[in-house]
């Protein structure tokens, strides 16, 4: 009995012509439809080009680190002394 009537609330809801309901388009959606419809042929596949390698690593250049001088490792700092 209590479950007839779960399915016969269910069956009374208020239902969407289409689900989920239609939303407007974001400010990059926009962009993105404008690029798709307006841009030049050239463009469009730059930006497919450049999809293809967004999974790709990352390329860090070596860093170098010079070892600090021994002088500068012992001198006293340059600073005002604070008494």
């Amino acid at each position: 009995a209590r479950d007839d009537t779960a399915v016969e609330v269910a069956r009374n809801l208020p239902k969407q012509e289409v689900f989920p309901a239609p939303a407007p388009l974001s400010p990059e959606e926009q962009s993105l439809l404008a690029l798709a419809t307006k841009a030049p042929p050239d463009a469009a596949k730059q930006v497919i080009e450049a999809q293809k390698h967004l999974g790709d690593p990352i390329q860090i250049a070596a860093l170098t680190i010079r070892p600090l001088d021994d002088e500068e490792q012992n001198a006293e700092p340059k600073g005002k002394e604070i008494q």
